[in-house]
Parts: structure tokens; C-alpha cells; sequence
């Protein structure tokens, strides 16, 4: 199959264990040399492009402009004061959440929200919705205790699939937020979403959109996927394999609608495309391929027993850490969209 500049890309791998490792080792470097190598192999295995899907509409969103009334901004910033969110949290949560959490039905009885973090999304949902049965499902318990007893949270830590395979058609809403990119198996877990809503619920999903022609590292990670089986090590600080789905407008539709969803809208977050931004972009994508990307390209010409993972694990390290580095230039750049969708009413 020919692939159009605009194909999204999978990370389609089933092992579990593999997929819990690359989560938490998204370039492939911990600690143990066995699985460092089994997830280079798996990745090999697994990297593809999705099928291709006609594009998709949209319509842009501005984060800045919220709908939410004027007692549902006070009850959040008393939730705020209440639970003593630190002033940084507060502007994230304004500036990254509040948009997105805007859109929630608020005749929403039952809400699940998925890879829930520390909580803070948590708290906005409780304030749109003071009545409202809340749960979390997370791979890792970071929410704070105070926080659970406050807004009334029920906490299951487990795999999410599984978690959805229990509690078919019990919400209202799912709501997740940069958790959908996570997914290494989407069509399972988006129809296990799908049948764990009640007939007219809501799924509402942030997401960054990295299949895309205009990504930082988009045509670098298609000549990956074109020739998976010549994947270096040092590739994945570029692909980043804890994203596994690597989607797009088109994709992301098409997804939703193969396992059931109607309804679809899809919300761009409107970004800053002055020539300040457009040069920064630029500055900081040349600063890249002078220093880490020309270091990598003459660290994959060495024979593969040349290159200790000590070494591979100082690269990335350092590369992590600096604002010209490939994943944080990933990152940085990437689109971001909101989906909307529905479950539909039985007849």
C-alpha cells in the first residue's frame, strides 16, 4: 500500500509487559539489557503505518475563550483554595484543562476519567459537576488521598483495558486527557470505552496529533516506519515510543467511527503562527541537527557492540534535558485536538 505524506503511524505491539515497560522507558533505555532488547525487537515488529483515511473537518478552538459561566469558574477556583492546588497547577490547569473540561455535558450523572495523573482534571470535573458519581482508572496511583476523600473519587489501579472489560455500559462520560496517544492497541481500547458508556454518552479525549505532515520529526518517523527492521536504538529518542499511536484528523475520525462513536467533532487548538513562533521553530530545529542530530546519524554509523546502552542512556539523558532536543521539540510543536463523540441511543 502506497502512503500518502499524511499517514498516521502505529506502535502496534499486544504484549503487555512490553507495552508497561516502553511507558515507562519511552526510549527503549532502562535498566534491564534483556528487555531493552526485546522492546528494539518489538518495536522492529511492530512499527507501521495506519491505513489511510480521508481527511477530516474541524473547527479551531481557542483555549482562552471558555464555556463556563461565571459560577462554574468560582466553584473551581474554591475547589482550588479548598484542596490548596499550588499557584503553577492552578495556571496549568487554566491554561491546558479548563477548554477541554468546558465541553462536558453537564446532565452527566456517572463520569470515568482515564490516566487521570496527579488528579488536577479531577478536581475541574468535580466542580462542573458537584453531584456527579466520579471514578479513575490509572496504570499508577499518584492522586493525592486528601484529593480522593474531597471530591468523593473511587481509584482503581489497573491495566485500562481491563478496568472497561468490567463495567460495560455504567458511565456517562469518559473523559481522558493525552492518554489516547499512549494507546499501543486504539481500536480494542476505543471500543471497550464505547461499550463501557451507556447508550448517549459522551467520550471527550485531548490529544496531540503527531501523524501529521507538518510534525517537527514527521518525515524522519515515516522513513522509520517505511524500513522498521533498520530501527537503531538511538532512533527511538525521535520516535518516542511511549506514543504509540501517532494519529491524525482523517485517522482519529475514521477510529472513532470504525468501533461505533457518531457524532464526531474534532477541535484544533487554535496556536500562536506569528513569525516570532514560525523563526523560533526554525532556530531551534537547525540548533537540533547541528548537535544531537548530527551527534546520532555519526553514532548509528558505529558497528551495534561499539555502542554500550551506559552510552546510549547518557545521550538520551542529555538530549532530554535541553530545549532543542528531539523530544521536547516533538513535543513543543505538536498540534493538539479535543475529541467529541457520542454513543448512540438504543432503538
Amino acid at each position: 500500500m502506497v502512503q500518502g505524506s499524511d499517514s498516521a503511524l502505529q506502535i502496534a505491539i499486544s504484549d503487555k509487559e512490553i507495552q508497561a515497560y516502553l511507558q515507562r522507558h519511552p526510549f527503549g533505555i532502562g535498566h534491564r539489557s534483556d528487555f531493552n532488547q526485546s522492546a528494539l525487537s518489538s518495536l522492529r515488529n511492530s512499527l507501521r503505518f495506519r491505513p489511510q483515511c480521508p481527511p477530516s473537518a474541524w473547527q479551531l478552538a481557542d483555549p482562552a475563550r471558555l464555556d463556563l459561566t461565571a459560577e462554574e469558574v468560582s466553584r473551581i477556583q474554591n475547589w482550588f483554595e479548598r484542596l490548596k492546588v499550588q499557584e503553577s497547577e492552578r495556571s496549568w490547569a487554566w491554561q491546558v484543562l479548563a477548554w477541554k473540561i468546558s465541553r462536558i455535558p453537564r446532565t452527566t450523572r456517572s463520569v470515568l476519567s482515564i490516566g487521570c495523573g496527579a488528579g488536577i482534571e479531577l478536581i475541574l470535573i468535580r466542580a462542573l459537576l458537584p453531584h456527579a458519581e466520579l471514578m479513575a482508572v490509572d496504570f499508577d496511583d499518584k492522586v493525592p488521598p486528601a484529593v480522593k476523600t474531597a471530591i468523593g473519587l473511587r481509584f482503581s489501579q489497573t491495566h485500562f483495558n481491563d478496568f472497561l472489560a468490567a463495567n460495560l455500559e455504567r458511565f456517562d462520560l469518559v473523559f481522558c486527557n493525552h492518554v489516547l496517544e499512549h494507546l499501543f492497541e486504539p481500536e480494542i481500547t476505543l471500543a471497550l470505552v464505547r461499550r463501557s458508556l451507556k447508550p448517549g454518552g459522551s467520550l471527550v479525549a485531548g490529544l496531540p496529533i503527531e501523524g501529521c505532515s507538518d510534525g517537527v520529526f514527521a518525515s524522519a518517523m515515516r522513513r522509520m516506519a517505511s524500513r522498521p527492521g533498520a530501527l537503531h536504538i538511538l532512533d527511538i529518542g525521535v520516535l518516542d515510543a511511549g506514543h504509540a499511536w501517532k494519529t491524525n484528523p482523517g485517522d482519529l475520525k475514521a477510529t472513532l467511527e470504525n468501533q461505533g462513536f457518531c457524532k464526531i467533532q474534532l477541535y484544533l487548538r487554535k496556536t500562536q503562527d506569528g513569525l516570532i513562533d514560525t523563526l523560533a521553530r526554525k532556530i531551534d530545529v537547525l540548533l537540533y541537527a547541528c548537535s544531537f542530530g548530527a551527534a546520532r546519524e555519526s553514532l548509528k554509523l558505529l558497528p551495534p557492540g561499539l555502542i554500550a546502552d551506559g552510552m546510549v542512556r547518557w545521550f538520551l539523558a542529555a538530549e532530554r534535558r535541553c530545549w532543542f532536543g528531539a523530544n521536547r521539540l516533538k513535543n513543543r510543536f505538536a498540534r493538539e485536538i479535543l475529541a467529541q463523540a457520542t454513543v448512540a441511543h438504543s432503538d
